[in-house]
């Protein structure tokens, strides 16, 4: 059912004006993620992510499905967005041809009542939102 409910959410945004938009459903919440300025909107309410713009959820490993995990020991679903963009870096050959690499990421956690808390930032790191990351960087900030 949340599948579901993630890829009506995608087709609607990607029909509508908000192609800088990304958005997924937990726990009763939508989350909008503003792709360009890195803020979030949870219900209505909006709050600024520590990243530079460009701004995207960590994908599942080479998809278009955003990649959500459940701790049970912090009682909270996690989401990671990578943001802070990096242009053409000779060095990391994946830059020159993807648009959704940075070099910063931050959790945002969601808690079993609901509650949103987001995480410090991790810098100076290379990461692309559709190629994903490993369980450690989502279990650091998870408990970061």
């Amino acid at each position: 059912m949340e599948k579901l409910i993630i890829s009506i959410l995608s087709i609607m945004l990607s029909t509508c004006a908000c192609a800088d938009t990304e958005a997924i459903r937990i726990k009763n919440k939508t989350i909008l993620l503003n792709t360009e300025n890195c803020s979030i909107e949870v219900n209505g309410k909006k709050s600024n992510l520590a990243l530079n713009r460009n701004c995207f959820f960590i994908k599942k490993s080479n998809s278009e499905e955003i990649r959500i995990e459940y701790y049970k020991d912090i009682l909270s679903y996690v989401l990671l967005v990578v943001g802070t963009s990096v242009g053409n870096m000779p060095d990391f050959p994946l830059t020159q041809s993807r648009k959704d690499c940075g070099s910063q990421l931050q959790a945002i956690k969601i808690s079993n009542i609901g509650n949103i808390s987001l995480s410090r930032v991790i810098s100076d790191t290379i990461t692309c939102a559709g190629i994903g990351v490993d369980e450690k960087e989502f279990w650091i900030l998870a408990h970061y």
